[in-house]
């Protein structure tokens, strides 16, 4: 019996790029701190989970990461497990460290920098971990003095505030940004397009095309901010 077309299809996916990736998945992790947008998580994840089916290869995993183990809650009430305590990624060995950290925060983000957090931050970036801030992480990773002379971007609703307060990175109103070891977007459904981004960088263009071709929506972050954005 044949295999049907969309059988077919995918199988022809599995490039020589596609079949290395899989033979150890990418590993995500991807930090979430309570009052997070449920809109902005989602956007950010559900293109690595798109990607794994296209190949049918598990060429990405992510782990959710909390301050404890408490389940932590988001800005509309619901509440997602966490899979990972950053303590545990801090007493891990450098072999170990994950291949991408993730910042998904809400409103409450200037209030939210602990020493701890600080801390965990810190040896991430000292790790050369890449780090990705979703929407308003970016404060966040300001404060920390981790973006001194960077390039990035934050949430529209934070773009003058962040101009005031922090005067050595420079920000940018763009969906998303990549300086280096960091990545910002603009939160919400830019957060897709980051994450598209990173899948054609890890696992080729096929998949990129592919991943980004399967939106949900054909609603784009322009719309969302009624104005227009660019990439950088």
């Amino acid at each position: 019996m044949n295999a049907p077309a969309n059988t077919i299809a995918m199988m022809s996916l599995a490039t020589p790029k596609i079949s290395a990736a899989a033979d150890r998945p990418f590993d995500l992790v991807v930090l979430v701190l309570p009052g997070f947008s449920h809109l902005a998580l989602h956007a950010y994840i559900e293109p690595f989970r798109i990607a794994n089916t296209v190949p049918r290869l598990p060429l990405f995993r992510w782990r959710i990461a909390g301050l404890d183990a408490r389940p932590i809650e988001g800005a509309n009430g619901l509440s997602v497990a966490v899979d990972i305590m950053i303590d545990e990624l801090v007493s891990g060995s450098d072999d170990r460290r994950p291949n991408q950290l993730a910042i998904v925060t809400g409103e409450p983000v200037e209030q939210q920098l602990t020493p701890e957090l600080n801390g965990f931050l810190r040896m991430m970036a000292r790790r050369r971990v890449p780090i990705s801030e979703v929407g308003t992480a970016t404060w966040l990773l300001a404060r920390t003095g981790l973006l001194a002379g960077t390039r990035c971007t934050i949430h529209w609703s934070r773009l003058a505030a962040f101009a005031e307060v922090f005067n050595q990175p420079r920000i940018s109103d763009s969906l998303f940004v990549k300086d280096g070891q960091y990545s910002t977007c603009a939160g919400e459904l830019a957060a897709f397009d980051l994450a598209v981004d990173l899948i054609g960088s890890h696992a080729g263009g096929i998949l990129h095309r592919r991943s980004a071709a399967m939106r949900l929506s054909k609603v784009s972050a322009q719309d969302q901010t009624a104005r227009p954005c660019r990439r950088v």
